[in-house]
């Protein structure tokens, strides 16, 4: 045999790469350099009376490098992925078109990160010399850590890890735990995979829990509590966000975040590409959506997408339809946002029109889409993931205000209705709590409730025990931390109050918002505290003067929002 390391030969014909398996592919070297790049490294024999160059790739790896098969996840998952990168990487340095597939292939296993291979992605992606996507992997490793290990879902990989790296792990500051002795179980777990050579580094791994991040209560009953660490407690990796919302008769471009170490709510230095209320937003990973919605002016359809990583606001695919009031109605599910309902800004001269339709965005490829249409025309509904499908629950068709309740089948695109609500309800919140779907708040056409219903596949809507301070509509609410949380809306004003509820413990306080403000959209950023002290807060002293007490609501606002 003989290596062929010019390409002169077949400059002007054709050629084919032949597989170690001998599968045949005819090219033309002039189409891409990625095409002269295996032709250089591949050999050819002298006895051959075709142009075929044999390369030292597999038949999926070489139709993988030259676009037979279609570089995307259900592709990369189909074939072995680790054989493919085995097979290429010795290559990617010497050959920059194949390195750049090397490193797709990378991008797209990393995006596909999960409980049973963030450590073996993290260690591949180093071996592969990819060591800026290893971050991602073990970012997902410290922030489900406890989770993995109590769900027994953890990479093998895991068992494997040396004391020197498990050190590192449990040092780390950004290891999410909502208690430090939570790890004294992922210590135990580590040990347990080879007891006669680990029990010896029970102790000093100890030394890695917190003394700051451990309750007094809890703190007596630790042996040898001096030999744990004195470094300042971790800081909690999940933090409520407010988004956009209406004050002062106007919409606001504000984020607000609470610091749950310091009791208190910040305003974050990201600002909102434009003042929004009555909108919908959703936090997917990293990235940070808004979408429809009012200025106050006109309905929007426009949708921007925030990058933590790179502080960016970007413009992606347009709403198929311009929608207001769908800050409680819009719902995550399996990494894409559905939006129910709403006010639709091509009906705006019909007053009493509402929106039957529904769709749904695939940040994967930037596009919005239909989807079935519902039962009941509403805006002002709410909406939430519980078990695998989407509650939609009241809200007002432009007549009257509604108690229906329908449920949405993502997979199957189709609807049923469920028992109805026991009074008519719009501007409430419906979210699901630990085990339990829980709608909270509204207003009935009469007065603003306090009132808890709960979900019962056997009675309908249950009223709970527990009931708010007092009653409000138009706001929002979210499960944190083991509690249900309310933010502003409107009373008999608009609010900057904060209400927690259904605890396991006494109620923890949450104080009042840094503005009042109804129709903001209340999220819970899974371990976005960095991103948001990455960008930053405006210290107190330079926010702008805001009225301290709530203000009542004017009559004329029945012009920009019917019903609340």
């Amino acid at each position: 045999m003989r290596y062929c390391r010019q390409i002169e030969t077949y400059e002007r014909c054709e050629a084919a790469l032949l597989s170690t398996q001998g599968y045949r592919l005819p090219v033309n070297p002039l189409k891409s350099e990625l095409i002269r790049e295996l032709l250089r490294l591949g050999s050819v024999s002298p006895r051959s009376m075709r142009r075929d160059v044999m390369v030292p790739f597999s038949t999926e790896t070489l139709q993988i490098l030259t676009g037979e098969i279609e570089l995307k996840p259900d592709t990369i998952f189909e074939q072995n992925y680790e054989k493919i990168l085995n097979e290429i990487a010795g290559f990617a340095m010497q050959y920059p078109e194949i390195g750049k597939i090397k490193n797709k292939i990378c991008e797209i296993l990393v995006k596909e990160c999960q409980d049973s291979s963030c450590v073996t992605l993290h260690r591949k992606m180093i071996e592969y010399g990819c060591a800026n996507l290893a971050t991602k992997p073990f970012e997902y490793l410290k922030y489900h850590l406890v989770r993995m290990v109590s769900q027994r879902t953890i990479d093998v990989q895991f068992y494997r890890i040396d004391f020197d790296d498990f050190s590192k792990i449990l040092d780390d500051d950004e290891l999410n735990v909502e208690n430090e002795l939570d790890l004294l179980q992922v210590i135990e777990a580590w040990i347990s995979a080879c007891p006669m050579q680990r029990e010896r580094f029970r102790v000093p791994l100890r030394t890695h829990l917190r003394k700051a991040g451990i309750p007094p209560t809890e703190l007596l009953t630790i042996p040898n509590v001096e030999n744990l660490s004195t470094k300042p407690a971790r800081k909690i990796c999940d933090v409520m966000i407010t988004i956009g919302g209406w004050l002062h008769k106007q919409a606001t471009d504000n984020v607000e975040w609470f610091d749950v170490e310091n009791r208190q709510w910040e305003r974050s230095k990201i600002v909102l590409p434009m003042k929004i209320a009555y909108h919908g937003a959703a936090i997917i990973d990293q990235d940070l959506y808004i979408f429809g919605g009012s200025d106050g002016m006109r309905f929007k359809c426009e949708t921007w997408k925030f990058s933590g990583q790179t502080g960016e606001w970007k413009r992606c695919d347009q709403m198929m339809d311009p929608r207001n009031y769908i800050t409680n109605s819009c719902v995550v599910y399996d990494g894409k946002i559905y939006v129910f309902g709403g006010q639709c800004g091509r009906m705006i001269n019909n007053r009493n029109h509402r929106c039957d339709t529904a769709e749904v965005y695939d940040p994967k490829i930037d596009k919005w889409t239909y989807i079935a249409r519902m039962h009941d025309m509403r805006s002002d509904a709410a909406a939430t993931l519980f078990g695998d499908q989407i509650y939609i629950a009241g809200g007002f068709n432009g007549t009257r205000i509604l108690n229906t309740v329908e449920v949405y089948n993502p997979k199957g695109d189709f609807y049923l209705r469920v028992a109805p609500l026991p009074t008519p309800l719009s501007g409430h919140s419906l979210l699901a709590h630990q085990n339990d779907l829980l709608l909270v708040g509204g207003f009935n056409a009469a007065e603003r409730q306090n009132k808890i219903l709960v979900w019962s596949d056997r009675d309908g809507w249950v009223e709970h025990d527990e009931k708010l301070r007092f009653g409000r509509s138009t706001c929002s609410a979210c499960s944190y931390r083991g509690h249900v949380v309310m933010a502003g809306g409107y009373t008999n004003a608009v609010e900057r109050s904060c209400e927690t509820l259904l605890g396991p413990q006494e109620r923890v306080y949450v104080p009042d918002m840094l503005q009042n403000k109804s129709a903001t959209k209340l999220l819970v950023g899974k371990n976005w505290r960095k991103i948001l002290d990455k960008f930053g807060t405006i210290p107190k002293d330079r926010l702008p003067p805001t009225p301290i007490a709530s203000y009542a609501r004017d009559e004329d606002d029945d012009d920009f929002h019917t019903i609340q």
